[in-house]
């Protein structure tokens, strides 16, 4: 007889669980499951240790030009709760956005960079197919926003991961500018330099 208690509290408290935090992806067009075991652990964590809801949507829709992403996020109003941030990533139409439900809320973190974080996945350049970029960028966005939520609020998150495509992208920035300053000196700055010794003399 305790056992089956023992088994009915266990059970019920999986359903709870699995009701409670199965809602994070509000669309799921190319997410796999690895990804969103991943995405479901991070934003099961937000709602826990941050007291934020964070979403995800993944979708393939083609969107109308300078569809506002603001209006297209209405059509999930019933399935979210505030306080809420949603990340969505839109690759067929070419759009990120991350949406925050108060101003307030939106001050915790940078757009721009939980934005990059995922752009500078698919951009880079390695052996990834473009479906696995996908999936890493959405993880690496929820997981960048998580991040930045916890430092402004001052706690230490365990589920997130370390963004490593921030320091990839300097690195990458530093070798183009360097080849760039190298460009110019061959072709403008050394000619320049011949032609006025050449004048001199």
């Amino acid at each position: 007889m305790k056992k089956s208690k023992v088994w009915a509290f266990a059970l019920l408290t999986f359903i709870f669980q699995t009701l409670l935090y199965s809602n994070n992806i509000l669309k799921d067009d190319f997410i796999t499951y690895k990804a969103s075991v991943l995405i479901d652990d991070i934003s099961n964590e937000s709602k826990d240790k941050l007291g934020i809801n964070i979403y995800t949507i993944s979708s393939n829709e083609m969107l109308k030009p300078r569809s506002n992403l603001f209006e297209y996020l209405k059509s999930y109003e019933n399935n979210i709760s505030k306080p809420y941030v949603v990340v969505l990533f839109i690759p067929r139409s070419k759009r990120v956005g991350v949406i925050a439900s108060s101003p307030e809320l939106a001050k915790m973190y940078n757009s721009n960079e939980v934005k990059s974080a995922m752009i500078g996945v698919v951009a880079s350049m390695d052996k990834n197919s473009l479906e696995d970029k996908y999936n890493i960028a959405l993880v690496q966005g929820v997981s960048e926003l998580a991040d930045q939520i916890a430092k402004f609020k001052n706690i230490k998150m365990e589920k997130t991961i370390p963004n490593d495509t921030k320091e990839i992208i300097s690195i990458f920035q530093y070798i183009v500018y360097a080849g760039t300053l190298v460009v110019l000196w061959i072709f403008l700055v050394q000619p320049f330099i011949r032609r006025r010794k050449s004048g001199e003399s």
